[in-house]
């Protein structure tokens, strides 16, 4: 009898999507964490964590080295203000940060 190798192939995709999917929610989770610890304006919210995720995906390590901190302080504003430079001219405001 041959075995039919299509049941471990299909199996391997699943957990390849379920582990893409949990790092994805756990970059989010970070970001949103981030936003939210240094005042990062709501509306802008969803747009950080794009950018978040997609650094965490290109990053060699799995994820944003400066976010790696307990305190979220510094390390993580930076953070923000990378994201900005790279977005600001999208928005009318001059900041991403509640006043």
């Amino acid at each position: 009898m041959i075995d039919n190798p299509l049941p471990d192939q299909v199996m391997e995709e699943k957990e390849a999507f379920y582990v893409n999917e949990q790092f994805e929610e756990h970059c989010a989770d970070t970001a949103k964490e981030i936003a939210k610890n240094n005042n990062l304006h709501p509306n802008y919210y969803d747009d950080f964590i794009e950018f978040y995720i997609e650094e965490c995906r290109e990053s060699d390590r799995g994820y944003f080295t400066f976010a790696v901190t307990k305190s979220f302080s510094c390390d993580s504003k930076y953070i923000i203000n990378i994201w900005w430079d790279h977005n600001k001219d999208l928005y009318e405001t001059k900041t991403p940060f509640i006043s």
